[in-house]
């Protein structure tokens, strides 16, 4: 008879051999993680091993199916299987065996020897092992591109050779490496881009079987496809209309002469006002007491690397298995000191207490911290396709307003509601795409009328967020979160924070497995199990 210890064994073993895969698949998620045996290495241009895929989810089910009593190892069983099953989709039912260009250009991310982990001879040891592998690399997985790409994907071909050439040539100058293997694997990447951008595009549209395939193995929903487009639509509709409330209260003509006046709050000094702005918000939700703010690695705002036209804030979690933990990354666009049009409708004082909201507190940040909490490496060292990480993020943005931090503050609330618009348009394309219920021009002609886009930037946005589902998620999250919440009743504040708590605890995570944890953890005491890696 097998005993408890053996099952529990057996269950982590199988999660060991799926974080073992993955780092070896994508060692660039190593690298992120702190996982210094994947420095200077990349990945094999060969097809997915199916066999092997096929092993580690027969592994991980029959774990599953012992029926762990552990919350905290179920979730890791649970998070592995989804990680296996979306590998598993994307080799059969998209037909994609080889590394993507998303996952080639991921490759070239060489940001991480910058962190001062190790002596820097031996870091920039281990960046001039990887610089001189990429050219090879780089050219073996040109020829492994397919005759056609999603369009959105070609699209950002020549952008992301671009940018990687950038920061090759950053990185390999701060640590004094010569200048001609930078150079070198700058123009491979180039090289790589001009492969990517030379294939046919292709619309790749999943169907509604693949569609609602798609969902189930990524994020465990199953909702119909076309009720959560129905759900959708109800949020671009909710937006619209709170946008034209504050348009009337404002004495703006309509909601987009409304969502312009953000633009004429914008700070001569940025960071300086973001600085003030992050420590107001955190104040903010330590006196609502919704959810724990407590972090023990700190932040560090700084701003990105040379001068950006593109006003986009982003937080980079810092590497979980680094000891000690260095400071997570929150970086502002480095323009300049001007007040472009970008500045004025990006960054402006309201869009930066809601990015404030998203990002930090209680936003990403806070999401990271508690996670690390929860000592799971698979739960916190591999990115998530962002149904609950974006989810959470927007879902706070929305919480914040509902208690309290626009108040007597309308343009806050015009921010709100301008990041639900937008982010509720792009599930709808998302949606509408893939269940081939519209074409490319009617759901240009939707997303423009709705969002009160450009029709350019409207193509721009349906191309991107077809091929890469991460601009659909946070409202898809979003949706799902406070489904969750109302599905269970009125909540007494502190079962709220508890909710919530577990939700941030449980890690980057699939959605159905969050909500699971978050049941798991109902009236019992948080679990000692650590998984061992």
């Amino acid at each position: 008879m097998t005993s408890p210890g053996d099952n529990t064994a057996a269950a982590v073993a199988a999660v060991d051999a799926v974080v073992s895969y993955f780092f070896r698949q994508n060692p660039c998620f190593g690298r992120r993680a702190g996982w210094h045996r994947a420095d200077g290495v990349l990945p094999s241009t060969e097809p997915r091993a199916a066999a092997e895929l096929d092993r580690l989810g027969s592994a991980l089910g029959a774990a599953l199916r012992a029926g762990p009593a552990d919350p905290e190892l179920r979730a890791d069983l649970d998070s592995a299987l989804h990680m296996v099953h979306a590998e598993q989709f994307q080799l059969t039912a998209l037909g994609q065996a080889y590394l993507t260009p998303p996952e080639v250009f991921a490759e070239t991310d060489v940001s991480s020897y910058l962190r001062d982990y190790a002596p820097e001879a031996d870091r920039a040891a281990a960046l001039e092992t990887h610089l001189r592998a990429l050219p090879d690399f780089l050219a073996e997985a040109a020829r492994t591109l397919p005759a056609r790409l999603p369009a959105g994907e070609r699209l950002r071909g020549l952008e992301s050779a671009q940018g990687a050439a950038a920061q090759l040539a950053t990185v390999a100058r701060r640590l004094a490496r010569p200048r001609d293997l930078a150079a070198a694997a700058a123009a491979a990447c180039e090289e790589y881009g001009r492969a990517v951008h030379a294939t046919k595009p292709t619309a790749q549209l999943y169907g509604p079987d693949k569609l609602t395939e798609f969902l189930r193995v990524v994020d465990g929903i199953t909702w119909p496809a076309r009720e959560l487009l129905d759900r959708a639509r109800a949020e671009v509709a909710a937006a619209q209309h709170g946008l034209d409330a504050l348009a009337k209260q404002l004495g703006a003509a309509d909601r987009r002469e409304v969502v312009a006046m953000l633009a004429g709050q914008v700070s001569t000094d940025t960071d300086a006002a973001f600085a003030e702005i992050i420590t107001r918000v955190r104040d903010f939700w330590a006196g609502a007491d919704l959810v724990s703010t407590d972090t023990v690695t700190p932040l560090a705002i700084g701003l990105a690397d040379g001068p950006s036209s593109a006003a986009t804030v982003e937080f980079q979690v810092s590497a979980p298995l680094e000891k000690p933990r260095p400071p997570h990354l929150l970086y502002l666009p480095n323009l300049s000191g001007t007040a472009g049009a970008a500045h004025r409708e990006f960054l402006n004082e309201p869009m930066l207490e809601l990015l404030a909201v998203h990002e930090a507190y209680p936003g990403h940040y806070v999401h990271a911290e508690a996670a690390e909490a929860g000592g799971s490496t698979i739960r916190t060292c591999f990115p998530w396709i962002d149904g609950l990480t974006e989810g959470w993020a927007h879902y706070a943005e929305e919480l914040a307003v509902e208690h309290g931090l626009a108040e007597g503050r309308p343009l806050l609330r015009v921010a709100q509601q301008r990041s639900a618009l937008e982010s509720s348009t792009r599930l709808v394309a998302f949606l509408t795409m893939h269940l081939k219920q519209t074409g490319f021009g009617a759901a240009v002609a939707e997303a423009a009328g709705a969002a009160g886009w450009s029709d350019e930037r409207a193509a721009r946005e349906i191309l991107a967020v077809t091929s890469n589902p991460l601009g659909a998620m946070y409202a898809l999250g979003k949706i799902v979160i406070r489904d969750w919440r109302d599905s269970a009743g009125r909540m007494a504040r502190q079962d709220l924070k508890h909710f919530h708590d577990q939700l941030l605890r449980c890690g980057t995570a699939p959605l159905s497995t969050a909500r699971r944890y978050w049941q798991d953890h109902t009236n019992q005491p948080a679990s000692s199990y650590s998984e061992v890696s």
